[in-house]
């Protein structure tokens, strides 16, 4: 799952970076198994996302949380086994998918973070429980 948390101010970047992610699956996946999912923090924007792939999903709450709580939101909605961790301001390219996927095979883990270096202390303990 590519996991993509979105405050106010970056709402205006989901279309790009959505297509950069179905980009890189399509040049570099070995199957169509990935999903990305989009939580929005109750933005206050009237931007209406839809996407007609079923393998992109959009939630936007109904009320704004603290960020580690919108982490744990789209962590709840993801139905794949690895978490990949993109901000919408990045996108991601098929280079950086494939380095995400090899790291995370290297290391045994089932996560990855391309930003949110800040909050990857506070989340990890939240993986770890959930995967148990």
């Amino acid at each position: 799952s590519i996991i993509i948390p979105v405050e106010d101010d970056e709402l205006q970047y989901i279309p790009e970076c959505v297509d950069s992610c179905l980009n890189s699956i399509n040049s570099c996946a070995e199957d169509n198994s990935y999903e990305i999912i989009v939580m929005d923090n109750c933005s206050k924007s009237f931007f209406e996302i839809s996407f007609t792939l079923k393998s992109v999903k959009y939630y936007c709450l109904e009320q704004k949380v603290k960020f580690l709580e919108l982490f744990k939101e789209a962590i709840s909605k993801a139905l794949g086994t690895h978490l990949i961790f993109i901000s919408p301001l990045e996108g991601l390219t098929a280079q950086k998918l494939r380095y995400a996927v090899e790291t995370m095979q290297e290391k045994g883990k089932n996560y990855f973070f391309y930003s949110f270096s800040n909050m990857k202390r506070f989340v990890i303990p939240f993986l770890k429980e959930k995967n148990q």
